[in-house]
């Protein structure tokens, strides 16, 4: 007997999902802005060399977190899960 894919999603609930991820998503860069800002203010009181390592280790790891997020948006593919729970 043939298995039978349905897809997991239907097309309102990835709406909202893009949706809920580009608010997320703006709600990140203006964080990562905010404590950029904070960085730079405080730079005086801390040791040059380590602030800049640390800042660049963040300013990496969110880099990587957008990149990650339009990958998994824009990769086209579509969960699917086996009707017959097999």
């Amino acid at each position: 007997m043939e298995e039978q894919l349905k897809p997991i999603s239907t097309l309102a609930t990835a709406r909202v999902d893009r949706l809920i991820g580009r608010a997320l998503s703006a709600g990140s860069v203006l964080f990562a802005l905010e404590g950029f800002a904070n960085f730079y203010a405080q730079l005086p009181l801390q040791n040059k060399p380590i602030a800049w390592v640390v800042i660049s280790l963040v300013a990496i790891t969110f880099a990587l977190f957008g990149i990650d997020y339009y990958r998994q948006s824009h990769s086209g593919t579509q969960n699917e899960v086996d009707v017959n729970g097999v």
